[in-house]
């Protein structure tokens, strides 16, 4: 190290040179009014050289103690041993000129104590021969001010201590990554820090890190968000969880227990660091003093900034402002506590301050340039103004706090201006690394903005290594003693250096790393680039690197592969806790089987391994054999009465309503006829034997046979039978109500043209984890099989057509909502969009593309006599909140639509349709139309008057539903011959499909029929977009990620539109009187389902659900109750069960919207309209099919708050579900409407890119 690298109190003292032991060939530093000069070196005068021999062995054993300091009473020896060696060795060469000295420095003290002065600051060692004489040119002009700054400000430093050789710290010891190096703290005595934004990313980490290395170090948290499971983490013992009102009751503190042994070192309080009581309360803590201020509170995103700039402005600048007038010690600080005139009791001595800056305040860069605090500041967004105004903010404060108290101001404080970060495991998981690592994960869709920029990605771990040594930096000068003996309080300075990795990467380059390192299968989405955001920086850290000794130690391949390791491992501790906790060995009891009397039950057997029902056979009711097993998609439910007897077994009976008459199940056998049977149960399995009572005999499994087919128990090999639930008018849960073999068959299930006797969602759901547990292992043993050091691969990006994506044709995967990445693969799924709610990481997006602020928050307390407080909290809300992130990335834009052309029909189809026009264009005003959205589509698009264009989309008109299903293949090929060129590409075909099977172009009311079908799709869309009301992921009648879901036309629509006009004439949910509804056939594939959620099922009215005076209501199921039809009782009720019929998507969807009626889907194996665009999770519930024993309870959990936030998202996208109904489609595409929806979805899937292998 040579000497400009050091302290201004150290010299070099050269080992191989004897004369460097003196004085006189030193090179001398003379303390001047202004700066630290060098004096020319001379020749060692005779005394010298005579003293400098009787003396040479003394001064090389006292060079070695300096350059090698020892241990002495527990603490390192200081530079006041290096200064009192030097004035012995002054004042034995020169005795009269030391006592000399001795006496100026006396008078020096005694003017600088008396009147006020210092000593001039030297040269900070640590700038570039360029800032050092811009340094000096400062002082010269400026010959009284403690700060210098050139763009970027400067503080220079009179007391510098190179970092390695830091103080001991009272905090104890932090270890750097990997404890190759240590960083020391020093915060005085029962000093803590105060952490606001811990909640956050950073924050997180910085407090992992804190309490790993220093756990005595006492840590107070601001956030508005901190999720109770992380929040448990960060503890020493498990929470008790209770929240303590702090002022203001969106503002709480959560500690420890209140045990004996409680050390008070952890507190959390939930706010923002705009309530300026809750800072208050916090600074004027009796017990806790607060050292230093670490603001990691931010909006911290550009396009969160952008979507609410006023907002951004408020909590990114005002909030630090108001923040540091906060501060214990302050001008505003002193005048609230002590009134005016009042004094600080610590010496003008206030906390330190980090403030957590940006690479934006510098904008756009040129290529190649390396960034550096000097630079130009100049950004290009309001987030980069943000955190600029936010520095601009802590040095006005400095220099206010200099004229107030008329004194050298006495803040220390440093602004780390972050390049960005990655790599933390509690990062947003909308931010670009967080976002492709997942994707790439589930092999889900990755979405880029342009993909051109190149970004300065710096890892987390050392982000917070930048921290921590800005920490000890801090301390120590906020706790400096002059000549390590008297408290000396240091002149106010405010210093920013650049956190970064020093490197840039291309977003192309990042994308194909994760890619490869993740093995994914992900299509890319390439958006056009946005100008807002910044498309190229690289930092550097040569000043963080020489003054705190920062050096970014994590390269971008490292930290990809930290990360992907980390999501990995965070998956399997989710899957092994899970599928331990739910997936133990069942056993079962007579109570099972017991609990089910009185509940109206399938009778399942096994059919050579496949379902059949218990059915009558109206063929034969004039003979004894009426009864036989069948198999059915819509089988006989009986009533099941059992009863315990007097020998020990178990009986009952089967009855069943046939036309309005209830009879009982009979059976007749050699002669007599039985309507009592017997059942056992095998504990094991949860089957059971079947026989006739008294001793008749057991049935034999379902096969030619009749059902009176028996044998004797002793023969019996195995229990062929089961018990299902489907009502059971009584309190949940329901024995065996997860082990519904039909329903496991159809929700689990894509190609399966049978249903197993085995079939358990339950046991489907273990298997899938167990597998999926398998891959991530696997990926886990092949991260950790990586050579070091580390080469990350670039995989190729995908290049192909929707139609040749990899993974089209695979049954689709699990989602759980509450895995790590919601996708359970399991290798041979896909994984698909989910209707999960994210977990909330940003605490300020309900005021996002609103011109509001976030703080005070907005209430959602809705008064039960206001009619207007579902028109008020619509108006504080931003239909762009209700979308997918990638698509309101993308419509937030304002982007134009894709060029769609209208093809031509075949001249025959032509005439036709003048002369019976009716079958075509059923979309006339008090009409029903049913299943007319082909009609209306095409005669929006046609009023945007689009010729053909070769980059644009070719619509043809296809009617479906309106003249049940015609020759669309000959359409087709009309289209090619005569009205297209011969070299459209097949890709940009768009076709609706407005009935029940979509693309599969059939109707049935089997789904496994379907399955039988060889070839589900018809030739013209094959490669292109249909756009189609089917949804449902059970078969190959529809693509995900290739087809749009578009909304029926509701028969009652005109109705709908009349009734409901407008959102005042819809009812606010806390107005409604009937929590929930449904009525239905029960036809088709979904009818065991419908019977399940009309089941009569008690739910407790002693209880006090989170739903206030939710278990007062009524629910009303296959009927209209007291409202006398149907819109009527729609208008009255919160929740609308939409349970699938012989598809997922009914009309019935529709209906319940436009009323304002929250939708209550089951499950999510079916993709509802604008799936990919619209945020389900955000308007709508979602259960489990198998959770409908629980369905009140479920709906009684949520509290009116958080219904009335359902609502109102619902107004602000139920456009999207309505079709015009006269003949002015001109307005069509801009109404955001099915139209409007339809086409963007359609153009961010002309954007992806498929893998082909």
């Amino acid at each position: 190290m040579n000497s400009s690298e050091k302290g201004t109190d150290e010299v070099d003292l050269d080992n191989n040179t004897q004369h460097s032991l003196w004085l006189g060939s030193i090179t001398q530093a003379t303390i001047t009014r202004g700066r630290r000069t060098t004096d020319d070196a001379r020749s060692p005068s005779k005394k010298e050289e005579q003293y400098g021999a009787r003396r040479t062995n003394n001064h090389r054993r006292e060079h070695h103690r300096t350059q090698n300091p020892r241990k002495k009473n527990g603490k390192r020896e200081t530079t006041e041993m290096i200064l009192r060696t030097r004035l012995s060795l002054y004042f034995h060469l020169y005795p009269l000129k030391a006592r000399l000295a001795v006496l100026g420095l006396f008078l020096g003290v005694v003017v600088l104590l008396v009147g006020g002065g210092r000593l001039a600051e030297p040269i900070p060692p640590h700038l570039h021969p360029h800032r050092q004489s811009q340094y000096l040119q400062h002082h010269q002009n400026h010959p009284h001010s403690d700060h210098f700054h050139s763009n970027a400000s400067y503080a220079s430093s009179y007391e510098y201590s190179e970092p390695k050789k830091a103080s001991v710290s009272r905090w104890g010891v932090l270890s750097r990554y990997r404890g190759k190096e240590e960083v020391q703290l020093d915060g005085g005595a029962g000093g803590g820090l105060l952490i606001t934004g811990g909640g956050g990313n950073i924050g997180k980490q910085l407090i992992k890190r804190l309490q790993a290395t220093s756990p005595s170090v006492p840590l107070v948290v601001v956030d508005p968000i901190f999720h109770e499971e992380e929040l448990r983490a960060f503890t020493r013992r498990s929470l008790s969880g209770h929240l303590t009102d702090q002022s203001n009751k969106d503002d709480y503190a959560l500690n420890e227990n209140d045990n004996d042994d409680d050390d008070g070192l952890f507190t959390y309080y939930r706010g923002d660091i705009r309530n300026t009581t809750l800072l208050n309360e916090i600074f004027s803590h009796p017990t806790r003093k607060i050292s230093g201020v670490i603001n990691l509170a931010a909006v911290s995103r550009v396009l969160w900034c952008l979507e609410n700039q006023a907002d951004c402005t408020a909590v990114n600048v005002d909030a630090v402002a108001g923040l540091l007038d906060a501060l214990p010690g302050s001008s505003a600080w002193v005048e609230r506590t002590q009134g005016e005139g009042g004094k600080n009791a610590d010496g003008g001595r206030l906390p330190w301050f980090i403030q957590a800056s940006s690479r934006e305040v510098y904008g756009d860069t040129k290529p190649g340039e390396h960034i550096t605090e000097s630079s130009a500041t100049v950004p290009s967004n309001v987030y980069g103004q943000s955190k600029l105004s936010a520095e601009h903010a802590i040095q006005a404060f400095i220099d206010r706090e200099k004229e107030r108290t008329a004194a050298k101001g006495t803040l220390q404080a440093i602004a780390l201006r972050l390049s960005n970060v990655y790599g933390g495991e509690f990062d947003h998981r909308e931010r670009l690394v967080p976002a492709m690592m997942t994707q790439a994960i589930a092999h889900r869709t990755i979405q880029m903005v342009g993909g051109d920029q190149f970004l300065d990605m710096v890892h987390i771990d050392d982000v917070v290594d930048a921290i921590i040594l800005s920490i000890q930096r801090l301390s120590t000068r906020s706790h400096s003693r002059r000549f390590g003996l008297f408290p000396h309080r240091l002149p106010a300075t405010f210093e920013q250096f650049n956190v970064a990795a020093g490197r840039a990467v291309s977003a192309i380059e990042l994308v194909r790393k994760i890619l490869h390192l993740t093995r994914s299968k992900s299509p890319i989405q390439t958006i056009p680039s946005d100008a807002r955001f910044p498309a190229r920086y690289e930092g550097s850290t040569e000043l963080a690197t020489s003054v705190l000794g920062f050096t970014a130690k994590v390269g971008i391949d490292e930290g990809l592969w930290r990360l992907a390791k980390a999501y990995y491992q965070q998956s399997r501790g989710y899957l092994e806790r899970k599928r331990d906790k739910e997936c133990r060995t069942r056993s079962y009891s007579r109570a099972d089987l017991l609990a089910l009397s009185g509940c109206t039950v399938n009778v399942v057997g096994n059919h050579r391994g496949e379902i059949s029902y218990l059915d009558l056979d109206h063929k034969t009711l004039d003979t004894n054999d009426k009864w036989r097993w069948a198999w059915s998609y819509n089988p006989r439910t009986y009533d099941f009465n059992l009863t315990e007897r007097v020998d020990g077994k178990l009986g009952f009976r089967l009855g069943y309503d046939e036309k309005g008459s209830y009879e009982t199940v009979n059976v007749t056998s050699a002669g007599t006829t039985y309507t009592d049977f017997e059942v056992d149960l095998d504990e094991t399995t949860g089957y059971v034997h079947l026989g006739l009572a008294n001793g008749g005999g057991y049935f034999l499994p379902p096969a030619s046979q009749n059902v009176t087919t028996r044998v004797s128990p002793d023969k019996l090999a195995e229990p062929y039978f089961r018990i299902i639930p489907i009502c059971c008018e009584k309190a949940a849960p329901w024995p065996f109500m997860d082990e519904d073999p039909l329903a496991s068959a159809i929700n689990d299930m894509k190609y399966e043209r049978t249903a197993p006797f085995r079939g358990s969602q339950h046991e489907t759901l273990c298997h899938r984890m167990s597998r999926a547990l398998d891959i991530v292992k696997d990926h886990l043993d092949r991260l950790e099989a990586y050579p070091f050091p580390l080469h990350i691969e670039e995989a190729e990006l995908p290049a192909g057509n929707p139609g040749q994506w990899k993974h089209r044709h695979m049954k689709t995967c699990t989602n759980l909502c509450d895995h790590p990445t919601t996708c359970l693969d399991t290798g041979d799924c896909a994984c698909v969009l989910s209707s999960c709610t994210s977990i909330a990481r940003f605490p300020f997006a309900s005021s996002a593309n609103l011109d509001q602020f976030s703080y005070p928050p907005i209430s959602n307390n809705i008064d039960p006599k206001d009619n207007q407080s579902l028109i008020n909290l619509v108006e504080h809300k931003s239909w762009l909140n209700v979308l997918r992130p990638a698509a309101s990335r993308y419509l937030a834009r304002d982007p134009k639509f894709p060029p769609v052309h209208v093809t031509q029909l075949p001249p025959d189809v032509v005439e036709n349709r003048k002369a019976e026009w009716w079958k075509y264009d059923r979309f006339l005003p008090g009409k029903p139309g049913c299943f007319s959205a082909d009609s209306i589509l095409e005669r929006g698009l046609a009023s945007m008057n689009t010729s053909y264009a070769e980059d644009g989309f070719v619509f043809l008109p296809y009617f479906q539903g309106s003249i049940w299903y015609p020759n669309v293949e000959g359409w087709r090929q009309n289209a090619l011959q005569h009205h297209l060129p011969w070299s459209f590409d097949e890709t940009k075909w768009i076709v609706p499909f407005t009935h029940d099977w979509g693309v599969c172009n059939t109707f049935t009311f089997d789904v496994f029929s379907i399955r039988h079908r060889k070839d589900t799709a018809i030739p013209v869309v094959r490669q292109g977009t249909a756009w189609s009301v089917m949804g449902d992921l059970n078969s190959d009648c529809y693509r995900y990620d290739m087809d749009v879901v578009i909304p029926p036309r509701a028969c009652l629509m005109p109705k709908l539109v009349k009734h409901f006009a407008t959102i005042a004439d819809v009812r606010p949910s806390r107005q409604r009187k009937t929590l929930a509804t449904f009525k239905a056939t029960y036809m088709g594939t979904g009818s065991q389902a419908r019977h399940k959620m009309t089941c009569a099922r008690p739910f407790d009215h002693s209880k006090s659900p989170s739903l206030e005076g939710g278990n007062e209501l009524q629910t009303i199921w296959n009927g209209y109750g007291d409202y006398g039809d149907y819109l009527t009782l729609l208008a009255d009720t919160v929740f609308c069960p939409l349970v699938r019929g012989t598809t997922g998507w009914a009309s019935r969807t529709v209906d319940s919207i436009y009323a304002g009626c929250i939708p209550v889907l089951f499950g999510d194996q079916a993709h509802l309209a604008f799936w990919d665009v619209l945020d389900w999770s955000k308007f709508s519930v979602t259960i489990l099919e198998s959770q409908m024993d629980r369905l009140e309870e479920i709906l009684l959990s949520y509290t009116w708050e958080q219904v009335a936030d359902l609502q109102a998202n619902l107004m602000l996208v139920r456009d999207a579900f309505i079709y015009p109904l006269d003949d002015d489609f001109a307005d069509q595409p801009y109404q955001k409407g099915p139209l409007f929806y339809a086409l963007h979805s359609t153009a961010l899937t002309s954007f992806t890119k498929y893998p082909t292998e």
